[in-house]
């Protein structure tokens, strides 16, 4: 949920003032990278707190 709260967050204002070329990289970056981003952070969360049984 916070990803999309950032991602909104950065992109509405480079959408609002018409800025193309910086809102196409941070559409781009906040795609499947960040989701892998927040998927290995859940990971190593998850691990941390003992969650996860092998």
């Amino acid at each position: 949920m916070a990803k999309f709260v950032v991602v909104t967050a950065v992109l509405v204002p480079l959408y609002t003032r018409g800025l193309v070329t910086p809102l196409a990289i941070a559409t781009l970056l906040s795609g499947a990278p960040a989701a892998g981003m927040c998927g290995y952070l859940c990971w190593r969360f998850l691990r941390a707190q003992g969650a996860l049984v092998r």
